[in-house]
This record gives C-alpha cells, structure tokens and sequence, in this order.
C-alpha cells in the first residue's frame, strides 16, 4: 500500500468541484482522489469505484456524463496525472456491467466539441495565462494519447481534434488581417447602448473592446497554441503524415491546396513550424518547440527518440536532454548487442520493456512490498513520474523490477527475475564511472538482489560502491540551490546505506566502514510530509531541524545500535580474557538503549494491535512491521547469550535469558500478525535470516523451557517455518536459510545431553550474523558409547514429550 500524497492543491481541487453549482457525484470525486493521490491503487480500481453507483442501478444505459468535467478539469490542472488519467479511462471504458454500457463512453465526443477544444488565447490581460496555456497542452496530450489506445468513443477516433489544432495554430494568420469585419460590427453595436457619451465612456470602453479583441488574433497567441499542435506530432505524426480524406467542414486559410489530409498538407504544416521558428515576436521556449517540429514524418521516430523528455514536452520547455549525447545515457533505449543473451533473452527483455503495464506493474510490486523495510530510497511519486516519463534510467528501471519480480503474484512477470537482474548488474557494471544518485540508487538494489541469490561478494561490493559512490557525490556539502526532495531523499540513503553497512560488513565478517562518519544535520521527516512533497520544491534552509521526524529516523537510532551490538557479540566470542562484569556492564547498556528507544517511541508508534490496523490504513504498515521486527532481532541478538546455562547463574543473567525468550516470540508473533494484514507484510530477503535467530532460540525453549512454554513454543516455530517456506518462493537465499536452520537442530540434538547448545562461541556468532556465508560443522568430540545411549534417550524423552520441532529433523 502506498502512503496517500498530501496535496493542498489536490485538496483545494475537490473542495471545488465539490461546490460547484453542478457538483459531481460525491463517489466520482472520492474516486478520483484515489486515482491522484494514491499511485500504486490500480486504475482499474478506481473505474469500479466512480462506476459503483451506476453498477448498482438497474438502468441498462446509465447517465455517466458527470464525469467529463471532472475528467478535463483534473487533465487540465494536474499535469503530472495526465497518464494516471488517461490509464483510469481505459479501464473505464473496459468495465463489463450492464453489458457494456460503458465501453461507448457515453457523451465524452460531444464534450470535447463543445467545452474541451474552444480554446482561446488571450498573451497578455489574463493573469491565469499560464496556468490555462498549460491546461491546454495536457488537454492535447490526453487526446491524442487517448486516440493511440484505439478507444474510439461512440465509434470515433480523435484525429478530428487534431486537424482543428493544427489548421488554427499553422493556417490561421489573423494578425495578418488589418480589417476585420465582424470585430468592427461588434464594436459598432456598442453606441446602440449610449444616448450620449458622457465623459469619453463610450471611447473608452471602444478601446477596451477592441483591445481585447485585437488580443485574441494577435501573434503572440502562437505561444498558447503551438504547444498544443506539437502534441499531436509528438504522439499521432506517423498516422496523421499517413493520413487522406476529409479532416472536417474546411474554412479559407493560407492553406491554397486540396482539402483534406495530405502529404502536402503535412508538408506546409512542416513550412509553417519552421516560420514559428522565426518569429521574434514569440517566446524563445516557443520558438525552440517550434524548431523541433521541424522534421519529416518518416524521421520523427528517430528524431522524437533524441528530443525533449515527456514531462518537458508537456511543460513546453527546453529541455537538456535533447542533446545525443545525454540522450544516449539517459533515455530507456534498447542496446543492439547484448553480450551474454541469447537471442531469445534479448527480445524477451525488450518485449518486456515494450510492455508498460507490465513495467508498472513490478514497480508498484516493489514499491508495496519492499520499498521502505530494508532501505527507502526513492519518493514515490518522483518514481512514478520517471517511470511513465520514460526519465529513468534502463538499469535503475530494471533493477526495481528485478526486485518486483521476485515478489509478484504472476508467473510470467516471476520468471523474468534473472533475466531482470542480470541485465540490471551488466548494465550498471559499464556504467560505474558515472557517479550519480540514480547509479546509488541501482547499486543498493543490486546489492539487494545478490543477497537475494546469495551472492555476498558481490552484495559487499555493490554497497561498498554505492557508499563511495556518496562519500565522492558530498550530497550534503553545498545545497545552496538544493531540491528539498533529493535534501531528503539523501538524509534517507545515507540511513540506508549505514544500515546496509552494519548488515552486510557483519555478515561477512569485515569492519563497517560507515561507523565513525558524521551523521547528517537532521532526521528522516514523517513519511506522509515526505510522500507529499512536491518533486519540484526547493529547499529553503538545509540545516532547519526535522520537526516531525518519521519511522525512518526511529529505524536510524535503532540502527546505531545495532552495530555495538554486533560488535560485543564478536568480542564475547573471540576474547577468553573478557572480564564478566565489563561484558555484563556493556549489555546492561546496550539493553538500556534499547529499552530507552523503545519507551520514547510515540504513542501511535508504539507495537500495539490498534497501531499496526492504523498504519496499515495510513499506507505505512510495512516500515511499521520492519521497525519492530528489527528492534525485537537487535534485542535477541543482544541476550543471546544467556540462553547458555553457564551465562545465566545470576538472577540478572537468568532475567537476561527471560528477556531474550520474549524478543523472539515477539518476533514470531508479528511476522505472523503482519502477514495476515494487508500491506503489513514483511517478505524481504533479511527476514528470513532474522526468523532463523528467532526459531533457534525457540528451539531452546522448545529443549529446556518448562512445560507451560512449549505450547507456544511450537505454535511459533510453526509460525516461523511457515514464514520461511513462503520467502523461499522469492528469494533463492532462503533455502539456504533454512539449511542452517536444520544445521543448528541437528547440533542442539547432538549437544542437547549437556546444554551446550547455544554456548555463544565462534560458530555461534557467524550462526547469528553471518547470514551469508555457510556454516563449518560444529567441531565437537565424538561421543562415547556412554555418550551415545544418553543422547538417544534423551532423543526419545524428547519425542514422547513433544518437545522436537514439527518440521522434521535432516
């Protein structure tokens, strides 16, 4: 689930629509603030909910044209939704009920003639000029995208709209005209309403008129319309260069030759851009646009492929990335020779890459799933933004729906996984010397990817790069001009990165490099304020404390004491001279600081049933989940120890192993509450790990607990393994996993005649950190004869009183 934008705009725009004289349906504008304020709710969602009330009714032709006005007033306003809209009206017109009531669309065709395309251009008296200049653009673009879906409402295409477009903006020439005939018979008729003219009013409001006319055909109305034309270029010139016939009632124009559509016609079309182009009198913005639509319709494919990015074109703006050069590395292109693919390989992935629902699909797979437990490095909106803009890069996009494949419902999208993480890491590896948030970016999900298929070289070096990749970037050094949503997307990959660090050194048993760096100024913020960032604000004060930090800057202090954890594990491990109390004081703080993370926690931060319902409302159950899960694994980590009888003699060391006990039911406990709660779920590679702790120490109950303990016991190995068998259907990794876990039973039955079983010695540290790596048979001494026969007494006294795992012994 993703956490709702929080847009004011948004907002204001329903309070509108909802007080308008002629208000939509109050379940139209509860659908689509879904559909705008929620990316990852499926269109298709959507439809059904602003069709409910027409579903339920018996009419077999329900009256739906309440729709289009909120359906172009949001297209015109909200120019980032303008493919969400365009998505929620595909799926509109694809509902089934009342046998297909809906697939005509009903109404829209004579909407746009008569409401949607009567623009007017006034460039000089309108302070909404922009704002309406835009709307117009985003009008376009929705139209000609709708026609290249190949709905045709009440039997009709859209290229109809477009030959209006094109013939007002490159035929007309008004301003050309010094006499104007039905301006004059206007004007005229003004002196009907004067008995005499009072102090020059009748003059003056002569001139008004006029002006306000003379406005409306002036030149610079070309900076409205030309926007609009080059749309239906952009999206329809290969059709509409192809097309002939009629194109509509023809008017006297500049255009001399046969009416009708025409490759002269396209061709003098062509003629009229280039003059745009240079004409003073027009913005340069304009004039640029202008220039780009100056190409032959057999090159526009090719041309259109190193032009402006999507969102630029729609914003009529200049754009960087025009250049070959930059389009060459950032534009999503198909690379001609794929080392290591096999032809089949090859056109699978771009068959794939062609696919934009399928693309979409694994992102929000992603983004639901996985995206802000294990690491938040994105702002989801940006994301999407990027990904239906076609901005992102091919081994970011790639990478993100390697990691949704592995998690998807779908079969066909679930076997594309290697294909996705190979491509991903070759095209990553070639692009390494190119330091980048976006390269960061893909690296942490790689990293990810080859923990995933238990790869920890790998994992090792592709977080290391990503953390030098930082330290070279200095997101943090000079912000003067910063975009306040990378300021905090860079606070959060910093974090995720520390914690990355403090996992992968620890599982490979190398020193964290990240220990001693300075932390940044501030905090994550609130998840909901950062969800509802505007990707285009700017960053006012860098080092403006976090007034309302968020789950993430509760896991970054959790996390800063995770690492002193680990460490005292490998120092109770490896010093024989380690002195009991210094040891016994050492916890005792680091089980303070837990204690103390835990109690300042908010209210409605706190690990309660009410809370987790509520976050998971809020969108944000998944990083809930993943902050308590990690706290309860620390916190076992942490007490280990005293599960061995020779640590808990005293009466704190015996409360120690009380407390080590509870953390891993807890653990048990919510993993499985979580995966019962919609978008609580926590199916990311490290739990798996973190429920093989979780299940060892139960096992110890499990052996030596009391009677009243091995009940729940059970029921939470049970749990665990569950747990387990459904993370081994995403992640390769967790068959591994499970391996240790049957490893670690099989030594605590062997050792179980003396309770050494869980003795924190060097096995058992690499047993508890390093995830990664196999496990050396445990070196103990054979047993004797004697040895034996209580072993397998002690096996069948375990049997007879339930106290053997129900999920077998290897």
């Amino acid at each position: 689930m993703h956490n709702p934008i929080k847009n004011p705009e948004y907002e204001a725009f329903f309070k509108a629509q909802s007080e308008d004289g002629w208000p939509p349906p109050a379940h139209m504008i509860d659908a689509f603030r879904s559909l705008l304020t929620n990316p990852s709710l499926p269109a298709s969602e959507v439809a059904q909910q602003a069709a409910s009330l027409y579903i339920q009714q018996s009419d077999p032709n329900p009256d739906y044209t309440s729709l289009w006005p909120l359906l172009f007033d949001a297209i015109e306003k909200f120019t980032e939704q303008n493919d969400r809209l365009l998505d929620f009206v595909v799926e509109f017109q694809r509902l089934p009920d009342h046998n297909g009531a809906f697939h005509q669309l009903n109404g829209l065709t004579e909407y746009l003639v008569e409401f949607v395309f009567d623009y007017v251009d006034h460039p000089f008296y309108d302070p909404q000029r922009d704002q309406k200049r835009q709307g117009w653009v985003n009008i376009n673009a929705f139209t000609a995208k709708l026609h290249n879906t190949g709905i045709r409402p009440e039997g009709r295409g859209q290229l109809h709209h477009a030959s209006w477009v094109m013939r007002k903006t490159l035929e007309k020439a008004p301003w050309e005209v010094f006499h104007h005939a039905d301006i004059e018979e206007c004007l005229e008729s003004l002196q009907d309403g004067y008995v005499e003219d009072y102090e020059g009013e009748l003059d003056e409001e002569y001139n008004d008129k006029r002006d306000h006319f003379l406005e409306e055909i002036d030149i610079r109305t070309l900076n409205g319309w030309i926007p609009g034309a080059a749309q239906w270029i952009l999206l329809c010139g290969k059709e509409i260069y192809g097309m002939e016939g009629s194109l509509g009632r023809e008017w006297p124009t500049k255009w001399t030759g046969s009416e009708g559509w025409s490759k002269e016609r396209w061709a003098f079309w062509r003629q009229r851009f280039e003059w745009a182009s240079t004409v003073t009198a027009l913005d340069r913005k304009t004039r640029q646009l202008a220039r780009e639509m100056c190409v032959p319709a057999k090159e526009s494919d090719s041309k259109q492929s190193r032009s402006s990015c999507t969102r630029c074109l729609r914003r009529h703006v200049p754009c960087s990335r025009s250049q070959a050069k930059l389009a060459d590395t950032r534009k999503l292109q198909a690379r001609p020779n794929l080392p290591a693919e096999s032809q089949n390989g090859s056109s699978r992935l771009e068959e794939f890459l062609s696919d934009e629902k399928s693309v979409e699909l694994l992102v929000q797979e992603y983004l639901s799933k996985i995206h802000g437990r294990p690491h938040c490095i994105f702002h989801p909106v940006t994301l999407w933004i990027d990904v239906r803009d076609r901005r992102i890069g091919k081994a970011l996009l790639l990478a993100i729906c390697a990691m949704g494949a592995h998690v998807s419902s779908r079969p066909n999208l679930r076997s594309l996984q290697s294909l996705l993480t190979t491509e991903a890491k070759r095209l990553l590896q070639m692009d390494l010397e190119r330091v980048c948030l976006e390269n960061v970016q893909t690296c942490i999900l790689v990293a990810n990817l080859c923990v995933a298929h238990a790869n920890p070289s790998s994992e090792f070096l592709f977080f290391r790069t990503a953390i030098t990749m930082m330290q070279l970037i200095r997101p943090f050094a000079d912000q003067g001009n910063s975009n306040a949503v990378s300021h905090e997307l860079w606070i959060r990959i910093w974090w995720a990165l520390f914690a990355a660090d403090n996992w992968c050194s620890s599982s490979l048993g190398f020193p964290r490099q990240m220990k001693d760096w300075p932390r940044p100024d501030r905090m994550p913020m609130d998840e909901s304020l950062f969800a509802g960032m505007d990707p285009d604000a700017v960053l006012h004060d860098p080092n403006e404390p976090c007034k309302s930090p968020g789950l993430w800057a509760h896991m970054a202090t959790l996390h800063e004491i995770f690492g002193p954890i680990q460490e005292l594990n490998w120092l109770v491990a490896t010093n024989k001279e380690l002195q009991p109390n210094r040891m016994e004081r050492d916890i005792e703080n680091l089980a303070q600081r837990l204690d103390d993370w835990q109690r300042i926690l908010a209210e409605e931060d706190q690990l309660t049933e009410a809370n987790l319902v509520g976050h998971s409302e809020r969108g944000t159950g998944g990083i809930f989940m993943g902050l308590h899960l990690g706290f309860h694994h620390y916190a076992t980590l942490l007490l280990y120890q005293y599960l061995d009888p020779k640590s808990a003699l005293t009466m704190r060391g015996r409360q120690f192993a009380a407390r080590c006990k509870h953390h891993a039911l807890s653990y048990s406990t919510w993993l499985a509450r979580g995966r019962r709660q919609a978008g609580c779920e926590a199916i990311y590679p490290t739990v798996g790990h973190m429920a093989i702790v979780s299940s060892s120490v139960l096992l110890h109950t499990l052996l030596f607990g009391e009677e009243n303990e091995i009940s729940q016991s059970h029921h939470c190995l049970k749990a665990n393994f569950e747990a387990l068998l459904e993370l081994k259907e995403y992640w390769p990794n967790v068959n591994t996993m499970i391996d240790r876990l049957m490893e670690f039973q099989n030594n605590c039955l062997l050792l179980s005649h003396h309770q050494q079983t869980h003795r924190l010695d060097r096995w058992m540290v690499r047993f508890l950190l390093e995830y990664a790596l196999p496990l050396d048979d445990k070196a103990i001494t054979p047993p004797t004869a004697s040895e034996m026969e209580i072993i397998s007494t002690q096996a069948q006294f375990f049997s007879q009183k339930g106290r053997l795992p129900e999920f077998g012994v290897s």
